[in-house]
């Protein structure tokens, strides 16, 4: 086995690494990482269902969706990932027991007492301290988890709460459980720095790993995956399931009903109700919207060079953007 302690922090590079490894390794290989403030997605979710998006998008928080399935989970450097690549095991994938036993053999010699708990988490005193998925690819297995050492607990909150807003459509929720950070409940203070250290020489003695560096061909090739997937708008967003979108909202034109029909990220119908006065039927409006991102970055800079308030009097276009998302 290989073991990889990466320090590199952006997700979508992380998540294309991910992505390298599984195609790349030819033995078994083990990665300790960590994410800078993201939302992690899972694979079958409608990313906008999952996300509070005003929060997410003022606080500068990336949203990258992954590989594989499960529920949205935030990340930041006090949370600490590890990665299993497994090849030849894909058709036949292990049972997550077989994954978070050593994991959770390390948590017990630090002196956490914690357990698996129900398909894929780990938790401790019945609070939520891992989540784990799999994705298999010709015949080789990813698994990988999360681990809440120190994370902002209030942030995590606040990034997946998605409030008002109400979504319809096939993807996946992610089901919400009660968490705690490991510090917590260590019986001596120790950084998260220096628990992502301990994780990897644990793991590195225990499964016999020789620790290898990323070369910097295998940088230039993750670089790129980065950008081809990971970075791109149509992966973290357009491949969401087609979805439903319903908003009320009070503006400065009175009071605006939405409904939006999404698929692959791109607004397909669009209708506007409200006790609003125009010099245009607002059907004009809603064509234009047609064949837009669902993103309120492209949907503010097409309504602020269209005449809005002809269709909606007295309404400002970054109004509309928000009421549209």
């Amino acid at each position: 086995m290989i073991g990889i302690f990466h320090e590199g922090t952006e997700a979508p590079w992380n998540l294309a690494m991910e992505e390298y490894l599984l195609e790349k390794a030819a033995e078994p290989c083990f990665v300790v990482w960590r994410n800078r403030a993201s939302v992690i997605v899972g694979r079958n979710q409608n990313t906008c269902a999952q996300i509070n998006r005003p929060f997410v998008e003022t606080q500068g928080i990336a949203v990258v969706r992954r590989l594989s399935g499960g529920g949205a989970v935030y990340h930041d450097l006090g949370n600490v990932n590890f990665t299993f690549i497994a090849p030849g095991q894909g058709k036949k994938p292990a049972a997550f027991h077989e994954f978070t036993a050593p994991i959770l053999e390390f948590l017990q010699k630090l002196g956490v007492p914690a357990a698996f708990d129900g398909r894929n988490d780990l938790s401790l005193y019945g609070l939520k301290i891992s989540g784990n998925a799999q994705y298999v690819r010709h015949n080789h297995l990813l698994h990988h988890g999360t681990l809440l050492f120190d994370s902002d607990l209030d942030t995590l909150e606040k990034a997946l709460r998605v409030g008002d807003v109400k979504y319809q459509d096939r993807g996946i929720p992610s089901i919400r459980k009660r968490v705690t950070n490991i510090r917590e409940h260590l019986p001596s203070p120790v950084s998260a720095d220096a628990f992502m250290e301990r994780l990897y020489g644990f793991m590195q003695k225990k499964m016999k790993a020789r620790t290898v560096n990323l070369s910097s061909l295998d940088h230039e090739a993750i670089e790129r995956l980065a950008d081809e997937r990971y970075r791109r708008w149509e992966w973290n967003y357009g491949t969401s399931p087609p979805y439903t979108f319903h908003k009320v909202v009070k503006t400065s034109a009175g009071v605006l009903e939405v409904c939006l029909e999404v698929e692959k990220g791109i607004i397909r119908n669009a209708r506007i109700f409200g006790d609003f006065f125009g010099f245009e039927d607002v059907e004009g409006l809603e064509a234009q919207l047609v064949g837009l991102r669902h993103d309120v970055r492209e949907l503010t800079a097409f309504l602020q060079n269209f005449p809005v308030s002809l269709y909606i009097q007295g309404l400002f276009a970054h109004e509309l953007a928000q009421a549209l998302t």
